[in-house]
């Protein structure tokens, strides 16, 4: 089977796709409590092994990986940051 080629830009784009659905549902993970959770994980699994299906070159496979996790860290950021605004509300004075 012959590998078609995309250009470069394309390419970025489907890393940054598949990183940033790769963080939120390792995001989800983290956050959610029982068994549903794993869900988020199977799927993020399953989101790795697509990219890698789809996408042979090294540099996307590691670059996806390091964006994935950045995306996590962010979105668990937002989240404890909203979380903690929620439960410590500023005061009106």
């Amino acid at each position: 089977m012959e590998e078609y080629e995309t250009s470069r830009g394309k390419t970025w784009l489907w890393v940054l796709l598949f990183a940033l659905g790769i963080g939120l549902l390792l995001a989800a993970f983290s956050i959610l409590t029982g068994m549903i959770k794993y869900v988020f994980s199977l799927l993020a699994l399953y989101l790795i092994f697509q990219f890698f299906k789809r996408v042979e070159k090294l540099w996307a496979r590691i670059t996806v990986i390091v964006l994935g996790l950045v995306f996590y860290f962010l979105a668990v950021l937002v989240y404890t940051a909203i979380q903690f605004i929620n439960e410590n509300p500023p005061p009106l004075a």
